[in-house]
């Protein structure tokens, strides 16, 4: 699951409150390894990261990837 959020303190604020829900309301184990703030450039997801070209964040295949 990605989480987006406009700034670091909003993105930090909403880990701290959705992970008790996550583990205590649906049940589900959170990786607390993988589990991080990061800016949208850093983030590989299922083989994909993201840009932002135009004020539009875009999708393509991570390099590592490839």
């Amino acid at each position: 699951m990605l989480i987006f959020c406009k700034s670091r303190k909003a993105a930090t604020r909403t880990l701290n409150h959705i992970l008790p829900y996550i583990e205590r309301k649906l049940f589900l184990k959170v990786n607390r390894e993988k589990t991080q703030v990061a800016y949208v450039n850093k983030v590989k997801y299922l083989g994909y990261s993201f840009y932002i070209h135009k004020g539009e964040g875009r999708l393509r295949i991570h390099p590592k990837s490839v």
